[in-house]
């Protein structure tokens, strides 16, 4: 372990030749990995040797880790390298392959979920860096998830998203016009990797009418607080649209928590609202088949909209103005079962009469077609709540 030593402290100072020939003889890594580590600057190495782990034990995996990560960077390269040159081994993504090393290690031990706010404080910061010793503390094991734990798989998926856009090419943005503003501020960018300084780049910004700028780095924050709040468990589609798919759900997950934010310090000043099926539920019910699998909950008050729009991850408590005023009602379909959310549907006036015209589920998922299949328990549901709604009501707005 002499020579692990010895490139954590050559992290702390400039690389020499003795420090990559360091690396180039520690134990695990394969001839191709050798290979490829001598395709990297020294300010590429210095950089994976400022995340080189303390504890003995992480080691090995670190190895396994920066081996990944090169083969990463070859496959990148025989796409991209004739428009952007080598890609770049930044301090963030050393970071990045520091903590999969963690993760990588909780997941051997056995620990399938680790408290949220540890998890939280180990994917934004180098929480990972921390004694093997304490890793009992922080996780725990076996199948079973509280709220307050995120699953350590999930995490380990997210990273290495995280991990694959850091070593992507700069990312394109484009816009029709820059003012001088906004070309002052891109030519104060650092370009320094740029064979050219970026000099062709700034050159194609101001002659192309669809120009192009360059975004450093992934949005990683904005992502990390959806995730921590979701603890998504992501499936092989949304990993196959890449950090994309992570970047838009969060964005996504931000503005419906700033109008979430908005509307908790108003609910207080909108009242109860009536419902049909909330006045009149034992003659509601009697119309369904007494095996159907789903229920209806009536949303009646401004904290139950609020409360829908959380658990279902939706903007529905802005539909209140319209509750309120008696435009919409607002039905939770829950698991008769189990009472879990499933959708949540709006049933609005049009022509005189209400209509089903949103069926959603998390995330505002679209379940609305499903309501055209014949026999479908959704198609079953709705068709009674419409009916009933306005055979009892008989389009007044209540």
């Amino acid at each position: 372990m002499a020579a692990m030593h010895k490139l954590q402290a050559a992290g702390k100072r400039p690389l020499t030749a003795k420090d990559s020939n360091a690396l180039l003889r520690m134990a695990g890594f394969s001839q191709n990995g050798r290979n490829r580590i001598t395709q990297l600057s020294g300010e590429e190495l210095g950089a994976l040797c400022e995340s080189c782990p303390k504890d003995d034990e992480l080691w090995a995996p670190y190895l396994s880790e920066i081996q990944a990560l090169l083969r990463k960077m070859v496959e990148i390269r025989s796409r991209f390298d004739a428009c952007f040159g080598r890609p770049y081994v930044t301090a963030e993504l050393a970071s990045a392959v520091g903590k999969l090393t963690r993760l990588r290690y909780l997941s051997e031990k056995g620990f399938s979920f680790v408290q949220d706010s540890k998890m939280r404080d180990l994917l934004k910061h180098d929480g990972w860096r921390k004694s093997v010793s304490r890793l009992s503390g922080i996780g725990q094991r076996g199948e079973e998830r509280t709220g307050r734990s995120i699953p350590v798989e999930s995490a380990m998926r997210l990273m290495e998203l995280y991990r694959d856009e850091l070593l992507a090419p700069p990312r394109m943005r484009s816009r029709q016009n820059f003012n001088e503003f906004d070309l002052d501020m891109i030519e104060t960018w650092g370009y320094g990797w740029m064979d050219d300084g970026g000099k062709e780049l700034l050159e194609g910004i101001r002659d192309v009418p669809a120009v192009a700028y360059y975004d450093e780095l992934p949005h990683f924050d904005n992502v990390l607080d959806w995730f921590s709040y979701t603890k998504p468990v992501f499936d092989g589609n949304q990993i196959g649209q890449g950090w994309a798919y992570l970047e838009k759900s969060g964005e996504a997950w931000h503005q419906r928590s700033e109008s979430w934010r908005y509307y908790e310090g108003l609910i207080s000043e909108y009242p109860e609202w009536n419902c049909a099926v909330a006045d009149s539920q034992e003659a509601w019910l009697a119309g369904l088949p007494p095996d159907h699998p789903y229920k209806l909950v009536p949303l009646v008050t401004p904290q139950q909209l609020l409360d829908e729009s959380k658990v279902m991850e939706h903007c529905v408590i802005t539909y209140i103005d319209d509750c309120a005023g008696g435009y919409s009602r607002i039905f939770s379909v829950l698991d008769a079962a189990n009472d879990q959310r499933i959708a949540t549907a709006e049933l609005s006036v049009r022509s005189g009469s209400w209509e089903l015209v949103q069926l959603k589920g998390k995330n505002n998922r679209e379940l609305i077609h499903r309501t055209q299949i014949l026999g479908e328990p959704l198609t079953v549901i709705m068709d009674a709540l419409v009916k009933w709604y306005n055979a009892e009501r008989k389009g007044k707005l209540v």
